[in-house]
Formats: structure tokens, C-alpha cells, sequence
């Protein structure tokens, strides 16, 4: 970490939600009720992949809450492969697509611009950082409060400035 960094708990500078949870037998073959998975999230680029959607019945109320929003994050909660817990997709648009239950989505709130924080959250210190958190034989597990932030607000702004070009990724 470099100096005159600070690491913040990430619940400070977000929000999080945990995703949907129903039956299996709630799933069907189409509906108006789409359900993102961390399959939808590709490895590589963890960009959002549109290929392989879950849908369930449209009896099941969907809240608010457990949405996707624009400009938030989508993140792995939970998966029995290490490689795959903790990647995240930056949220483009109001998809009106719920996330699932082993999925969470992180909202930055008080300024943090959420394109800096998938870059934050995609960096190779910061997936070596997810890897040491997994526990579990079987089913890796996230905790949003151990989730952090390495930087303070102030200090990310100098940053910004100084690489040019870049401070609109910091929101003021």
C-alpha cells in the first residue's frame, strides 16, 4: 500500500445487499423475472454476459432492493471455486434484472465513484486480497464486512490529478 494510504472498511464508503433467494422449483424456462448469476459475470473481462439467464416465475415478487442498479457493483459472494468468488461487474444500466442469492450488489455512496472502485476491485492486489479471505472446503464464502477500501477519498483525488486525465473517475 503506499504511503499515506489508508485502508477503510468498504461499508463506510457503500452499501451492499445480498441477492434474491428462491425455490428451484420457482425456475422457469422464460419470464419477465431474469435472474443474474455469477455466470453472468465473464472472468476475464469481468464484464456482464447476457448468455446464460436464469428466469423464474413471474408469481415471485421481486423487491426493489435485490435489482441491479446502474453504477453499482455486482459481486461474487460465494462459489465453489476460489477463482470465481469475488469478481465483480460494473453495473452500465437499469437492467430491471434481479442478482442471486450468492451474489451481492455494492452501491457506493458519500462521493466514491463507482467506475474507480471496479478498477480498485479488479486489480490483481485487490483479487490476491479475495483470495485470502475464502474459507470454506467446499463453498467459499465473502463477508461484506471484510471487504476494504486501501485509500483515502483525499488521497485517491491527488492520485487522480496527477496521472491527468483521469480525475472525472473521482467524484467530487
Amino acid at each position: 500500500m503506499k504511503k499515506g494510504w489508508k485502508i477503510e472498511p468498504l461499508g463506510e464508503l457503500c452499501e451492499f445487499q445480498h441477492g434474491l433467494t428462491y425455490a428451484k422449483g420457482d425456475e422457469v424456462d422464460v419470464s419477465d423475472n431474469v435472474v443474474l448469476r455469477a455466470t453472468n459475470i465473464d472472468l476475464t473481462t469481468n464484464l456482464l454476459n447476457f448468455d446464460e439467464l436464469k428466469y423464474i416465475s413471474d408469481k415471485v415478487v421481486v423487491p426493489d432492493s435485490k435489482e441491479v442498479k446502474k453504477d453499482s457493483l455486482m459481486i461474487c459472494t460465494a462459489s465453489g471455486s476460489k477463482s470465481h468468488l469475488g469478481k465483480v461487474a460494473y453495473i452500465d444500466d437499469d437492467y430491471n434484472y434481479a442478482f442471486g442469492g450468492f451474489m451481492g450488489m455494492i452501491t457506493p455512496k458519500n462521493g466514491l465513484n463507482s467506475k474507480y472502485l471496479f478498477h480498485l476491485m479488479t486489480s490483481p492486489d485487490y483479487k490476491d486480497f479475495i483470495g485470502e479471505l475464502s474459507d470454506g472446503a467446499n463453498i467459499n464464502n465473502l463477508k461484506f464486512d471484510d471487504l476494504r477500501n486501501p485509500t483515502s477519498r483525499e488521497r485517491l483525488r491527488a492520485e487522480a490529478g496527477a496521472a491527468g486525465g483521469v480525475e472525472e473517475i473521482i467524484a467530487e
